[in-house]
């Protein structure tokens, strides 16, 4: 806002004429002042309205941010779901070799034991 005038109020001269009591009000004089200028005090209604405008914009500029945001994570999230459908095709394709591999041992294992059973056998025969 803007600063129409940078003092509050004027000190009675009462109370100037006492050493202790004028720098007490002096102080809070500049207290108030300092308050009023730091809180953008002001009477200027023009500055007000622009002011106000630049705090709309300033909204617009923080929704435009939030969109641009939103479609940044809106392709995150896309991104992660072609990732994921990917890593379920290769876990599926894992899953399928590991299948064939455990087919596999399980028939090597169910050869390997015929055939000791038949040197058994043949040993045990003499033949």
């Amino acid at each position: 806002m803007a600063q129409v005038d940078p003092r509050l109020g004027r000190i009675p001269d009462a109370l100037l004429k006492d050493r202790e009591t004028r720098i007490y009000f002096e102080d809070l004089e500049r207290f108030l002042t300092d308050a009023w200028v730091r809180s953008g005090g002001g009477e200027d209604l023009i500055q007000d309205v622009g002011d106000q405008q630049t705090a709309e914009d300033g909204g617009n500029r923080s929704y435009r941010k939030f969109d641009d945001e939103i479609a940044e994570l809106a392709g995150a999230i896309d991104q992660i779901k072609r990732t994921n459908k990917n890593l379920e095709l290769l876990l599926n394709e894992a899953l399928e070799e590991i299948s064939e591999v455990k087919v596999k041992s399980k028939l090597r294992s169910r050869l390997t034991e015929q055939k000791l059973n038949e040197l058994i056998e043949r040993y045990e025969d003499g033949t």
